[in-house]
């Protein structure tokens, strides 16, 4: 097996496993549904994206977010942050995602890192809602945080219809999201879902290298637990996903001239230094 890439998050020396996949050999990150009969999706094997970092430096200035959490982590990818969650002193992590070859990645990683708590990791896609129910009921889930989710347009009303549902069955979630703008529109169309769902708004933002789109906005989202008002909101979410799959149909995808650009209260920061160990 090769060596664990290591990554530094404040004091935090934490062990991920090397990519799978190389983004200068220009292997496909997701499918196109008119290209493939079956889509997929490998973004995450192609190692830590920023959004993952940005939500790991946060948890890091506030590990009282995490102290004594069930959390579960969705799209996990090279699963930095349930890592991260696992160190801080969480008391459940559950790592999540899409691709067996991930979950097979995470517990190796979870080795590596000498996981001390009850960590595990299980394949789930977020589309299915009563799967994530049943996730978060066994597990007694109080926390949810997931970064770069929704860069596809189509992954948008399966991930907001199923947190809406989850929200109202299971009061006390709270929800931590992380998402690089790299297209104005989609990014605007996530915005607006999620303040449907209660969310406290950015509490967080960073200027990072992707290694797609060079330097990118990261925002990071705050949902509370749920409050009686948000109900009727929320209603709109559920019943309000044919304006996005209908753009999901059409193909939307990335136009540079529509990027964000950075903003003065916003400051810029590279990856980590990463090494071989």
């Amino acid at each position: 097996m090769a060596s664990a890439l290591s990554c530094v998050v404040g004091e935090h020396v934490l062990y991920v496993q090397p990519p799978a996949r190389d983004l200068q050999s220009g292997g496909v990150l997701f499918s196109d549904p008119f290209d493939q009969e079956e889509e997929f999706d490998d973004t995450g094997l192609f190692g830590v994206w920023p959004a993952a970092y940005t939500l790991c430096r946060y948890l890091a200035r506030h590990p009282e977010l995490v102290r004594g959490e069930r959390v579960l982590e969705l799209g996990c990818g090279a699963g930095l942050p349930s890592l991260l969650c696992d160190r801080l002193g969480a008391a459940s992590v559950v790592a999540t995602d899409g691709t067996d070859e991930v979950i097979d990645q995470m517990h190796a990683s979870f080795q590596s890192n000498a996981c001390a708590g009850q960590v595990s990791a299980m394949r789930l896609d977020w589309g299915d809602t009563q799967q994530l129910l049943r996730m978060i009921a066994d597990a007694d889930v109080t926390l949810v945080i997931g970064t770069d989710l929704v860069y596809p347009l189509r992954d948008q009303q399966p991930l907001i219809s199923s947190l809406s549902v989850a929200r109202r069955r299971f009061p006390h979630l709270k929800v931590l999201l992380s998402e690089g703008c790299r297209d104005a529109r989609t990014h605007a169309r996530f915005e607006e879902a999620l303040q449907a769902l209660g969310t406290d708004g950015v509490v967080e933002t960073e200027m990072a290298d992707d290694k797609l789109f060079g330097s990118l906005r990261v925002d990071l989202y705050l949902l509370h637990a749920w409050r009686q008002s948000d109900s009727q909101e929320s209603d709109d979410v559920e019943g309000g996903g044919e304006e996005v799959e209908s753009a999901c149909v059409l193909g939307e995808t990335h136009d540079a001239g529509l990027r964000s650009q950075p903003t003065s209260d916003t400051r810029h920061t590279s990856l980590p230094q990463l090494s071989w160990s």
